[in-house]
């Protein structure tokens, strides 16, 4: 198993419930991939969630968690009455019911008639027709929507210009209705349909990183930490597979290997024999969401003596700005800068000092009072990241229908599983999808190589 992510951890323990013995490399000093719980500098406990945060209703997600025994809840979170925005150079504060959320196109009169998911039904149609985590994108007439963008999609179908905001600002990973393409955000729409009809979205007590952990702990020594695949070498009944680990350089063979490495960092593993070339391109040709977060500790929750959330909107290159304590008990506290896709990716390029001082700023104006109460900073940007480079993937033109096959076809021994060859690139119940595809193909082909 290559990769200690939830898909190269969720297949192993999977294959060891059926019998195979298993190693995991992992090339990070702790698992969970993106999912990344970081506690310091933190005071009084406090913990961010710089990945994968929410849990979802997912019937096989929900059943690994009871079975490892990691608890979920539903933390209430505390309202205040008055909500924070800064937009034009002016800060505006307004009471909790005048607050009507970001500023956008109205819908027409016949869609604020209907309910979301009602709207939905109508641009996207209903997950009961076309599951997500079955369908076959390529059938019929829906490859052809995958030869549109997103935007032309939505005018094709008669959205007005405010559902066409609404739709990008609220289920569009590329950030952009223009660069995603039609059948991209039907996936993405439909997947919203099967997740409003399941339970409520909780989140695991004590830290996300819980559940890789608990996962980890039933593999036991069958998890390498700091060992790094350099090498997948496959011969006719084996794979030998190089790794380096406390600065050596290791061996060892194996009948099969998933790779769960993150999709982005595949393209530069040493494959023997080589991937062809369309597949080794599906790789290299991945979008890939950039995400950087940037966290302030402060003494006290100085917004919240003021009768203010955290929270706050803004049209600074920061972005939204989070109170990502809320859900936490202590005396400080933590506010969280989230930039979007392009002011993410300008700020991971900068030093850190400068990264640190420019969100700084803009928080102070947002938040009067930030530096005075200043605990410490931490940022993490997931496209600066040796063994990540970038956040969750979003299919651009064509690629559902032509990259995405590519992305979960195995090579010969070699199968490949993550969140981003998944229907659900992002969530942890698309980086469990996928792992249990991988270990059905690893079954089979074991089955296949037996009766031979």
């Amino acid at each position: 198993m290559l990769g200690g992510g939830l898909a190269g951890l969720a297949s192993a323990w999977e294959l060891v419930k059926r019998g195979y013995e298993v190693r995991v490399l992992e090339a990070n000093t702790q698992v969970g991939g993106r999912i990344r719980t970081v506690r310091a500098p933190f005071p009084e406990g406090l913990y961010v969630e710089a990945g994968a945060t929410h849990v979802v209703g997912d019937p096989d997600l929900r059943s690994l968690l009871s079975e490892l025994k990691v608890e979920l809840a539903r933390p209430a979170r505390s309202r205040w009455p008055q909500r924070v925005g800064f937009k034009r150079g002016v800060r505006t504060v307004v009471s909790s019911e005048e607050y009507r959320g970001e500023e956008g196109p109205p819908l027409r009169e016949d869609e604020a008639a209907l309910e979301f998911g009602e709207l939905l039904a109508r641009y996207f149609g209903s997950a009961q027709e076309h599951d997500p985590r079955t369908a076959d994108w390529a059938q019929g007439g829906l490859a052809a929507l995958d030869r549109i963008s997103a935007e032309q999609l939505l005018v094709d179908r008669g959205a007005s210009e405010g559902f066409r905001h609404l739709a990008e600002t609220s289920f569009c990973p590329s950030g952009s209705l223009k660069t995603m393409s039609g059948l991209g955000l039907i996936r993405e729409a439909l997947n919203f349909q099967l997740e409003i009809g399941w339970a409520d979205t909780t989140r695991i007590v004590g830290g996300a990183d819980t559940f890789p952990q608990a996962l980890a702990q039933r593999l036991g020594a069958r998890v390498l930490l700091g060992a790094q695949a350099l090498r997948v070498e496959q011969r006719e009944s084996e794979v030998t597979v190089t790794f380096r680990r406390q600065g050596e350089t290791q061996q060892l063979s194996a009948r099969q290997v998933i790779c769960a490495l993150p999709g982005t960092v595949v393209e530069g593993l040493q494959l023997a024999p080589a991937l062809p070339p369309d597949q080794l391109r599906a790789f290299s040709d991945l979008n890939i969401a950039s995400v950087t977060h940037v966290y302030a500790a402060t003494r006290t929750r100085f917004w919240n003596a003021r009768g203010e959330s955290g929270n706050a909107e803004t049209d600074l290159p920061i972005g939204m700005i989070r109170d990502e304590s809320a859900l936490q008990k202590s005396t400080a506290g933590i506010l969280g800068a989230h930039p979007d896709g392009p002011q993410s990716r300008r700020l991971a390029a900068l030093p850190e000092a400068d990264r640190q001082r420019e969100v700084l700023e803009a928080m102070e104006r947002v938040h009067p009072g930030l530096r005075e109460e200043l605990l410490a900073v931490h940022s993490v940007c997931w496209d600066t990241d040796p063994l990540i480079r970038g956040a969750f993937t979003w299919p651009g033109l064509e690629q559902l229908t032509k990259q995405d096959p590519l992305l979960r076809q195995a090579h010969g021994a070699v199968h490949f599983a993550g969140d981003y060859n998944s229907h659900r690139p992002g969530f942890m119940h698309g980086a469990l999808a996928s792992a249990r595809r991988a270990v059905a193909e690893v079954v089979a082909r074991e089955t296949s190589v037996t009766a031979g």
